[in-house]
């Protein structure tokens, strides 16, 4: 049985572009609801999270209070069933969806969540950078520059790597129309509106802070994440929403 197991474990790393060790922070399995949600940390992820597991109410997820929690994450994803996981990503009947954000926005969300208001030295822990004191905005984009994409933290990570461009999606929501596209997700799947579950602990209103990005910030920006405006059709301009 471990063996059978390691076997679709693997699969689902290849398909996701992904090493195993990664599945159980890439995806959400909904076995119930027959869905499975590609993940992006900083785009409402544990609102969407909430919601759904508790619509789904599968056994497994019983006990689950915190979905960023390590050992939820494993039950939430790929890892707590791989087989039925692997059935899912390829069956019709099952909604596979994501959503996405603005990555000006998402890099100030980070930066402020994880680097100039965060607590935890792990977070903070970045080639050339101390893990207490001030770091500028400027300084994080730097060091985010000198690093290859793949090995990034995935707060910062860019999307594209984040949601295969292997798997098919059924539906890409945006962060910047969340609530009119969290809906689609819901009537999609058979759960009444009524059942969103906010979880905004990490919310820094990331839009309010755009006059944080110069013109040097918005370079290494748009250098940084140039494939995550590309392939999401978000518009190189601070102007635009």
């Amino acid at each position: 049985m471990a063996q059978v197991d390691w076997y679709y474990r693997m699969r689902i790393a290849r398909r996701l572009n992904s090493t195993r060790s990664e599945l159980y922070l890439r995806s959400v399995h909904l076995p119930r609801l027959r869905a499975i949600y590609l993940t992006t940390p900083k785009v409402a992820g544990s609102t969407i999270m909430a919601t759904l597991v508790k619509a789904d109410g599968s056994q497994r997820f019983d006990g689950i209070t915190n979905y960023n929690d390590r050992a939820a994450r494993h039950l939430l994803s790929s890892e707590g069933d791989p087989r039925a996981f692997w059935h899912d990503l390829g069956h019709p009947d099952c909604f596979r969806f994501s959503f996405v954000r603005n990555p000006y926005d998402r890099i100030i969300s980070a930066y402020l969540d994880k680097i100039a208001l965060g607590t935890k030295p792990r977070k903070r822990k970045l080639p050339g950078l101390g893990p207490v004191g001030e770091i500028s905005f400027r300084d994080f984009l730097l060091t985010l520059q000198r690093q290859k994409a793949a090995r990034m933290n995935r707060h910062w990570r860019p999307q594209s790597l984040l949601i295969s461009p292997r798997v098919k999606l059924d539906f890409l929501g945006r962060f910047e129309r969340f609530e009119t596209d969290f809906a689609h997700v819901l009537e999609r799947l058979g759960v009444e509106p009524a059942a969103i579950t906010n979880r905004r602990g990490h919310k820094t209103s990331a839009a309010e802070h755009r006059d944080m990005i110069g013109p040097e910030e918005k370079a290494l920006i748009d250098s940084i994440y140039g494939e995550d405006f590309e392939r999401f059709d978000y518009t190189k301009s601070l102007q635009a929403g």
